[in-house]
């Protein structure tokens, strides 16, 4: 069975940290291929704004003028799965509400880097039909929210829109499915992540 390809970026101030996991990646988890190293936010958002959300995100937060929280604000925004890597414990509490997908600590253990990617990878479905549909970012969060059951006031509340905006997202996304409504969405959705 060919082995699955997933991509990341790496956000990190400290050049050391973002080559030592550079090196880590490239040695211990060859699926995985890294599109970018940013040193902060801005420039990182900048990549994520005009590029393919990467598979994941590993997110220092201990950064120069915008730290690692403000990407963590944006991350509702994001189809990608977050994983910190910071050398303060400290934070691991703050993230949760975030619903990061895993805290390492720094020096980042390959182990434990290894175990977390393969943690993380098997949360991604590379779904053929999702693939194909050109779902923008947030109609992809759309949709998965509705495959976990929620309801459009819950999904406006959480991802902070109006309800008609929600609305508008599911006619968008039945139409690139071609189904009629939520039943039929989540029933195809189901069938190609399973």
């Amino acid at each position: 069975m060919k082995e699955e390809k997933y991509t990341c970026i790496i956000i990190d101030d400290e050049f050391g940290s973002r080559q030592l996991l550079e090196y880590k990646i490239d040695k211990f988890i060859p699926q995985l291929t890294i599109l970018g190293k940013y040193s902060d936010i801005q420039s990182a958002l900048s990549f994520l704004s005009k590029n393919k959300h990467p598979d994941i995100i590993f997110l220092d937060l201990e950064l120069p003028e915008v730290n690692g929280f403000a990407l963590l604000e944006y991350s509702l925004e994001l189809t990608s799965k977050i994983i910190i890597v910071s050398a303060y414990e400290k934070y691991a509490l703050q993230t949760i509400k975030f619903h990061v997908s895993d805290f390492l600590l720094k020096p980042v253990n390959e182990d434990e880097l290894t175990e977390s990617v393969k943690f993380v990878t098997g949360q991604i479905q590379k779904s053929p039909l999702l693939n194909g549909l050109s779902l923008s970012p947030r109609e992809t969060k759309v949709l998965e929210l509705v495959c976990k059951g929620m309801l459009n006031k819950e999904i406006a509340e959480l991802l902070m829109i109006s309800q008609s905006t929600v609305k508008n997202h599911l006619q968008n996304i039945y139409q690139k499915m071609n189904v009629q409504n939520r039943s039929e969405a989540i029933l195809v959705y189901l069938k190609h992540t399973a």
